[in-house]
């Protein structure tokens, strides 16, 4: 699902910039800063953080919670004392 919303993602947003969009999205601050104009580019924006971060969501559990959970992934140095301090 997270690759369909990605693709659609990219034919708007390619779509979009080149025509509604042309403008709304300039680049500031020497080359570190964007700057939107109009509402539907920030609107846009949410829309492609939302995406990105329920797709970051989806990668964590699938290879980092249900790697530990199998023992694939090493635990970190924080885990690690938990358990100690559990154990004492």
């Amino acid at each position: 699902m997270m690759a369909i919303w990605h693709a659609v993602e990219l034919v708007l947003g390619k779509i979009l910039f080149k025509t509604l969009f042309k403008g709304a999205v300039v680049c500031a601050g020497e080359g570190t800063e964007w700057h939107y104009r109009s509402g539907a580019a920030h609107l846009f924006l949410v829309l492609h953080i939302l995406g990105s971060m329920q797709a970051l969501g989806m990668t964590r559990k699938v290879f980092i919670v249900a790697g530990k959970a199998a023992g694939i992934v090493p635990k970190t140095e924080k885990e690690l004392k938990k358990e100690a301090k559990k154990n004492k």
